[in-house]
């Protein structure tokens, strides 16, 4: 055998961004998801019925900076308790009740980022979970494109 080439090929567009910039992306692809999911951008009332306000008052979406590296919290035996503060809701908070769509992205020293998602299981279940995740998920890879 005789090997004709070898050579590192690289991405077609730049693959690393500041958080200012992924941060832009996220919400973006959000705002277009939302258009789609319209009752995650409402309010529950649970007044005296159940239902959906589709007020267009929109997903709650939180920007947060973790002083340490990913690498450091991955390594760290972490309880469940430690793991909530990546979340954008406190779960099981009244307060919350109404919202039913929030989201945090917690941005790493390192320029690693997790995201924590909160969705009502009073407006959707894991599948709506998942087709809406799968769409937002698909806008952000488009708005990265451009």
């Amino acid at each position: 055998m005789e090997i004709i080439s070898k050579e590192f090929i690289k991405p077609s567009s730049p693959t690393t961004m500041d958080s200012k910039k992924t941060c832009q992306h996220l919400k973006q692809s959000l705002s277009e998801s939302l258009t789609r999911f319209y009752p995650l951008a409402g309010r529950i009332n649970d007044s005296n019925l159940c239902f959906i306000d589709c007020d267009d008052s929109g997903a709650l979406f939180i920007e947060a900076q973790v002083h340490a590296q990913l690498s450091e919290k991955l390594s760290q035996s972490t309880a469940i308790e430690e793991l909530n503060q990546y979340l954008p809701l406190e779960l099981y908070a009244h307060d919350a009740d109404n919202i039913p769509l929030a989201i945090q992205i917690s941005f790493f020293e390192c320029g690693g980022m997790a995201i924590g998602v909160c969705i009502s299981h009073k407006v959707a279940d894991a599948m709506s979970f998942v087709t809406f995740m799968t769409t937002w998920a698909d806008g952000i890879f488009i708005s990265m494109q451009v």
